[in-house]
């Protein structure tokens, strides 16, 4: 089974190195959509930038993580059941980077900036950033992740409202 241990964080900007990279437009556009409202989430996620799609579907979250399984589908295919989502859709530009302890990749650290979607806290579009584990780090390793930005986020990990299904469902 495959097994997805993250953290999330709501940002009011982003870290400067990742403004730079946004502002450059050095990022991924992602588009993703959510083909049910129920348990497990199935989303079917478009780069549109590389021209890639995947089909996800992601068990019920515990204190350990959730369940999730993807599977990489043609792009074509990726841009049809997108158009099955209705207004269940997100769009975000997301900048990634690896995360290192003692010398290793534990995670990868991804900043998105949805673009469609108005923070109501600054008025300008929401930001989070997702921590996720690496199959092969420890949990330690990734629990001890301690980044110069976090001081100013907010961690939202597991809390309502705050996953993509949600933010597409109510944006």
């Amino acid at each position: 089974m495959a097994f997805e241990l993250e953290r999330k964080f709501h940002l009011t900007e982003l870290p400067a190195h990742a403004q730079n990279l946004y502002s450059t437009g050095d990022f991924s556009l992602l588009c993703q959509g959510y083909l049910h409202e129920g348990k497990p989430t199935t989303r079917v996620r478009i780069d549109k930038t590389l021209k890639q799609a995947w089909l996800t579907i992601k068990g019920k979250r515990t204190d350990k993580g959730k369940s999730e399984y993807e599977y990489t589908i043609p792009y074509a295919e990726g841009v049809e059941l997108l158009a099955l989502c209705g207004s269940r859709l997100v769009e975000k530009a997301r900048i990634t980077e690896n995360i290192q302890v003692a010398g290793r990749n534990v995670a990868l650290l991804a900043f998105d900036v949805f673009r469609l979607t108005t923070d109501p806290a600054t008025g300008k579009p929401l930001l989070l950033a997702e921590l996720e584990k690496l199959p092969f780090a420890s949990d330690e390793d990734f629990n001890s992740i301690k980044l110069p930005w976090m001081t100013n986020a907010v961690e939202v990990t597991a809390k309502k409202g705050w996953s993509n299904r949600s933010i597409a469902k109510n944006k």
